[in-house]
């Protein structure tokens, strides 16, 4: 299991405040989440990417690199790898980024290789082996089938219908819009329900999501389970019901 964490902003903003700010933040989730870090972020050039497969807190680099991104979209996550997807890689470590998309998952969807069977021709993207890197593989496809972000991110949770999941809770981002999925099955409710908030920092307004209240930011709300967030350049958030 693993703990993420984007926004999105008006103005290029530095991340450190959900990393090292406040008594919780990913710094310290990482010493229970510890499987490995990343951090995912819009720059001129597209998305930048920078992950290791140690734990943040255990990094050299970690906070040289938090501290030297300023965007207005960021992706990040701190992991616990599931038992059957346990290897602790570089390939295998989130965000993962694929066709100007990056995405982080929270949770385990089984069995593989009945998920990755629905990738068809995508399947050969892959370049680790977990459910998480083959599910984001399967939104990608239905997006671009369906032509519409939302329409193809129903279509994949409907996909997973009768899959043995924990939570498909996720973020996913084209660079100009933060998609915030709750969906889960675990009676762990508490661990599962995702926050969003709308801050100010440094004075620059966001909208953040994370699995639990980070940085020792004041106004976190629970999104809920079967909801989808959707974000835009705006910081105009919409709610869709997921069934």
């Amino acid at each position: 299991m693993c703990r993420l964490f984007g926004y999105i902003s008006r103005r290029p903003l530095s991340p450190s405040f959900a990393f090292y700010s406040g008594d919780v933040n990913l710094h310290t989730l990482s010493h229970i989440h510890g499987d490995g870090w990343g951090i995912a972020w819009t720059s001129n050039a597209g998305w930048e990417l920078y992950k290791e497969p140690v734990a943040l807190h255990a990094s050299a680099e970690a906070k040289r690199v938090v501290q030297g991104v300023r965007s207005m979209l960021v992706i990040a996550h701190v992991r616990k790898a599931s038992p059957e997807y346990g290897v602790v890689g570089y390939a295998n470590t989130h965000p993962f980024v694929s066709d100007g998309w990056a995405f982080a998952h929270n949770g385990t969807i089984r069995p593989y290789d009945r998920l990755r069977g629905l990738l068809g021709e995508r399947a050969s993207l892959l370049q680790g082996a977990t459910d998480s890197e083959a599910f984001f593989q399967l939104l990608l496809k239905r997006i671009e089938e369906a032509g519409s972000a939302v329409s193809g991110i129903l279509a994949a949770v409907s996909d997973l219908g009768g899959f043995d999941y924990t939570s498909l809770n996720f973020l996913l981002s084209d660079g100009s819009h933060l998609y915030a999925l709750n969906k889960f099955r675990s009676g762990d409710e508490e661990y599962f329900t995702l926050h969003m908030g709308r801050f100010m920092i440094e004075g620059v307004e966001l909208v953040a999501v994370a699995s639990q209240p980070v940085g020792g930011l004041e106004g976190w709300v629970k999104v809920g389970n079967g909801k989808l967030l959707v974000v835009d350049r705006t910081l105009t958030p919409t709610v869709y019901q997921v069934p």
